[in-house]
């Protein structure tokens, strides 16, 4: 039989400034890929240069979506729907792990649907 490797899927709101969760999410993301045999990935909420290089430098896939907790509600359901079905069938998480309290309450209410083991 043959074993999988797990993927954790680190969500951050944005890679275009390092703030102190972009800071944490990073030596998490750094410590996880050297010290486990686990696949990291990153999702984030906004796209930037700050941070791409230095994950791109640890081989990690950044994946973007765009989701602003501001947008009105219908705006915000149709976002994560689309988060939802991205989430089960094409990055296929074992499990998220969100940092700062908006983006962990997006990540809730799709992790259910996202095939994603725990978050």
């Amino acid at each position: 039989m043959i074993s999988q490797k797990p993927k954790l899927l680190v969500v951050i709101g944005t890679i275009a400034h390092m703030g102190g969760a972009e800071r944490q999410a990073l030596y998490l993301i750094e410590h996880l890929s050297k010290l486990t045999g686990c696949t990291v990935e990153l999702l984030t909420f906004e796209d930037g240069t700050v941070l791409r290089p230095k994950l791109e430098a640890l081989g990690v896939a950044v994946h973007v979506h765009p989701y602003y907790f501001r947008w009105k509600l219908g705006v915000r359901l149709k976002s994560l729907a689309r988060l939802a079905i991205r989430l089960r069938f094409h990055i296929k998480p074992d499990a998220l792990l969100p940092f700062v309290g908006i983006h962990s309450k997006a990540i809730a209410q799709v992790w259910p649907y996202s095939g994603a083991r725990f978050s």
